[in-house]
């Protein structure tokens, strides 16, 4: 019997050197440092000592290079020893990403990786369209997808993309993808799906299997009658695999959270038109 496995699940971190011209400077700058966030959750998460670390998108705020390389600097300075899995959601930039990040030459392709940490396969999608604030995963990564599970891994896979596939209407834009990938996860060793992009902590089934949304590390959102209020809390998860299953703790990185600004329903409506 194999053991349980354990990784730390964390989203939109949103990191950049620099939060001027973002088009929400105001946000940031009454929120928390996105870097201090990161810090904080990273410290409580090297004391937990995961197997690995795993970002589900939105890594920087539309950065550049720069902001790619100081996330890996404070990933290897707070958590030298745990490795980190990404993949890459609408704030994200792909050829800056690979040049900063990963240190590869730039390419604006779509970033597809796989990787088996202790026998649990790590599958990461690309559901990111620069310049969209919706999601697409194409046929041609579903291909893709379906020959990474043609063979079962030793304790299963774990599949990541930013943008998680939600019922229609809701107020922040999901992913765009056939009702292949569900029959994909269904008749493969998948075990969960991990997403970020809501910037607050969900569960749903996707072809039978949990999809587990994250909170943001950056800001949270809420959302009820009024609108979208953007507010401090930020959470970390703690992820276990075992042979009964899957089980998320959600781990609060902010003490209190507090409202920073509203978005109006019309406003919101207008903005999911352009």
């Amino acid at each position: 019997m194999l053991r349980p496995i354990t990784f730390a699940h964390i989203s939109d971190t949103h990191i950049r050197k620099s939060y001027q011209d973002t088009g929400m400077d105001a946000i940031f700058a009454a929120a928390p440092s996105p870097a201090e966030n990161l810090r904080r959750a990273l410290t409580c998460i090297a004391a937990a000592k995961p197997s690995f670390l795993l970002i589900t998108g939105d890594l920087i705020h539309e950065g550049q290079t720069e902001d790619y390389a100081l996330l890996a600097d404070i990933l290897r300075e707070e958590i030298p020893e745990i490795p980190a899995v990404c993949c890459l959601g609408n704030h994200d930039r792909k050829a800056a990403f690979r040049q900063g990040y990963l240190k590869e030459a730039p390419s604006s392709e779509p970033y597809l990786a796989v990787t088996e940490i202790d026998g649990l396969r790590v599958i990461c999608l690309d559901s990111a369209v620069e310049g969209k604030e919706n999601g697409t995963i194409s046929e041609s990564q579903l291909d893709w997808l379906a020959r990474q599970v043609q063979q079962p891994a030793p304790r299963g896979s774990v599949l990541c993309f930013h943008h998680p596939i939600m019922d229609e209407g809701g107020m922040v834009p999901g992913v765009e993808v056939s009702p292949r990938l569900q029959q994909i996860v269904k008749e493969s060793d998948i075990a969960a799906i991990f997403c970020g992009h809501t910037h607050q902590n969900s569960l749903s089934l996707v072809g039978g299997k949990p999809q587990l949304v994250a909170d943001s590390l950056a800001f949270g959102f809420s959302v009820d009658g009024a609108g979208l209020h953007f507010t401090t809390q930020t959470c970390y998860s703690l992820v276990t695999v075992s042979q009964n299953g899957v089980k998320s703790e959600v781990h609060p990185n902010t003490p209190v959270a507090a409202s920073v600004a509203d978005i109006s329903i019309q406003q919101l409506q207008a903005m999911m038109k352009d």
